[in-house]
């Protein structure tokens, strides 16, 4: 049986879940909020957008396929990033990345 190499455990600020800023607390299914969610470019007062935490979470991608590109990586998160890396991996509409959901203690696997 063939030796298996292990990565060590590292924790990234960019697997974070998104500021909502005002919206922090928020029901989530309070209208502001839900209408706020579907514009991606949209900042909350106070938090991050869509973009900014596409940014970070493509980021991290890049950087962790470019480091350990013959090993297999386990990112620990809450949904929203989840949904990120989702949309890395596959084309997703608005829709399709607005009604994303993960299940608690679910997992994606994504191939390079």
């Amino acid at each position: 049986m063939a030796e298996r190499k292990h990565l060590p455990v590292l924790t990234d600020e960019r697997l974070i879940e998104q500021d909502y800023g005002v919206y922090e607390g928020v029901q989530r299914d309070d209208r502001d909020f839900l209408n706020n969610k579907r514009m991606f470019a949209y900042r909350y007062p106070g938090g991050e957008s869509m973009m900014d935490i596409a940014r970070r979470t493509y980021d991290l991608i890049i950087e962790t396929r470019e480091t350990y590109p013959d090993s297999s990586v386990l990112f620990v998160c809450h949904n929203g990033i989840c949904r990120v890396i989702c949309s890395y991996f596959m084309d997703m509409t608005n829709e399709e990345y607005f009604g994303f959901s993960q299940d608690n203690c679910g997992y994606n696997i994504y191939e390079c």
